[in-house]
Formats: C-alpha cells, structure tokens, sequence
C-alpha cells in the first residue's frame, strides 16, 4: 500500500498507536508507579518521534544537533523520573 511507503504515514500511525496504548494504560491497566512510568517512556518515545520526523531533527544544520537532542531528552527523563522517585519515597 502507498500510504505505508511514506515516512510521514508511518510516523503518524506510530503516534497514534502510542497513544491509544497511554490510554489503555491509564484506564484499564492501572495508573500506579509502574503505569505511570510507562506513560513517561511512551511520551518519551513520542517525543523521538516528532522530533526526528516531523522536525526533521536528525537532518539538522549543525552535526551536534540531533545527539544534543537526544541527550536532553535523556536527561529531562532522568530528572523526571529522580523527582517522581523522591516523591514517591523510593529514594
């Protein structure tokens, strides 16, 4: 099929599909630690996703560009997840 030869198609189909998981998640699953810290991952991988594709970071200007987007991620995902964890009283 035509519609899934195109980059943009299957990103979209991906983000789609991402978010009906998140969603099952949250209402059938359960929302606890453990749903909660898929739901961030997802997001996570969300995130990736319109940036690579529909921002067209991995095609960036500068060389640096594209890891130094992913690093941040990275890091906002670490500081998340420490802050969620101290909350939570696991740290």
């Amino acid at each position: 099929m035509v519609f899934f030869q195109n980059r943009v198609n299957l990103a979209w189909m991906g983000l789609v599909t991402i978010t009906c998981l998140a969603w099952l998640i949250v209402e059938e699953v359960s929302a606890g630690f453990f749903g909660s810290c898929a739901i961030i991952l997802l997001s996570v991988l969300k995130v990736n996703i319109v940036s690579s594709v529909f921002m067209e970071v991995r095609h960036a200007a500068l060389p640096g560009y594209a890891i130094f987007f992913k690093v941040w991620i990275f890091l906002v995902v670490i500081i998340f997840g420490g802050v969620f964890a101290y909350h939570r009283g696991l740290l």
